[in-house]
């Protein structure tokens, strides 16, 4: 819980959109996530699939964003790692992700303790 107010603390402080929250509905996922961010959407292809085929969460990942804005997706380690490869998530390790045509690309991974430091950068 601490973690999540901390980070949520260093996107209001870095100044980073909030476009659209979506998490996986599983509870303590929420709770990290309605912590971090306003207005957070339940979504279940964000979480664990049977079959490990997580369409629903590649579409979700190849989706265009708003211009101006950040879509943010609290879920799971294992459904990324299962469509973006490994390394697995480190609980509460953010990755930005620049969707493409028919895909994404990952453009960086964040750490929890990372977020203080890039808040301190943006004052």
């Amino acid at each position: 819980r601490r973690a999540a107010r901390e980070i949520g603390r260093s996107i209001r402080a870095l100044g980073l959109p909030v476009a659209e929250a979506l998490a996986s509905p599983y509870c303590r996922t929420m709770e990290h996530a309605r912590l971090m961010l306003p207005g957070v959407a339940a979504r279940n292809e964000i979480r664990e699939a049977q079959g490990g085929g997580y369409a629903g969460l590649k579409r979700l990942l190849a989706q265009p964003v708003a211009a101006g804005g950040n879509r943010w997706i609290v879920g799971h380690g294992i459904p990324f790692r299962a469509v973006a490869g490994p390394p697995h998530l480190a609980e509460g390790e953010a990755v930005v992700i620049r969707p493409g045509t028919t895909g994404w690309t990952v453009v960086a991974r964040i750490a929890v303790a990372d977020w203080p430091a890039l808040a301190a950068q943006a004052r």
